[in-house]
């Protein structure tokens, strides 16, 4: 049975990565996502465990909101964070917050994708301080200050977006950088602040550079 135990906790970790990254659609990641949970269910309790099913009904939401079924991803979601409030797994927690709020965001629900991003925010400063933090911060701010920009809050845009760069500079996570020095190159732009700009481009396109990112200036929501 110990064998057996063991053979399904490496074969739900297996169908989970499938589900993180498979690019045959929404139907791919639903199906892996649901094998995950159903090997899951065969393995010993544990906190590791408990994690992998986390993310795994993250997937499924993530499935499900890909194939256009809203409800079934917003249930899917809520029982995926939380699972992680009660595992204290602020990182996870900010993410499903964050991955909620770009729905909204997709929507045009300005109101609850501010609401979910600064949840995800909260989520994020609840985690040890170190650069996944760091990042899980930016990546927040930095859509935050979009939202605002694009509601005409320019004084508020400006601060996350100057603050999500200060955090992403030392995040190790370049597309995320990338991203937040385009965001502010373009407030400077805004401003009327030239010589910054292009400072900042110019350090965007170092770091794509660097990191051979061919793309790294997309939003997600």
């Amino acid at each position: 049975q110990l064998r057996a135990a063991r053979a399904d906790s490496t074969r739900a970790r297996l169908a989970f990565l499938i589900s993180d990254r498979t690019n045959d659609g929404p139907d791919s990641i639903i199906r892996y996502a649901r094998l995950t949970l159903t090997l899951l269910n065969r393995t010993p309790a544990g906190g590791a465990r408990e994690l992998l099913r986390a993310a795994a009904l993250n997937n499924l939401s993530v499935g499900y909101s890909d194939a256009g079924n809203k409800p079934a991803a917003h249930r899917y979601l809520d029982q995926s964070m939380a699972l992680r409030r009660r595992l204290h797994d602020y990182a996870g927690l900010s993410e499903g917050l964050f991955n909620l709020a770009n729905g909204y965001d997709a929507e045009g629900d300005m109101p609850n994708a501010i609401d979910n991003y600064q949840k995800s925010l909260r989520a994020a400063r609840a985690m040890p301080d170190n650069t996944a933090r760091a990042s899980h911060e930016g990546k927040a701010l930095s859509r935050l200050a979009v939202i605002y920009q694009s509601l005409g809050d320019t004084a508020v845009a400006a601060r996350y977006h100057e603050e999500a760069y200060r955090l992403l500079e030392h995040a190790s996570d370049p597309a995320n950088l990338v991203n937040a020095l385009d965001l502010l190159a373009m407030q400077r732009l805004r401003e009327g602040r030239l010589p910054e700009a292009e400072t900042l481009a110019q350090r965007a396109d170092s770091v794509a550079a660097a990191a051979h990112l061919s793309d790294g200036r997309q939003i997600a929501a």
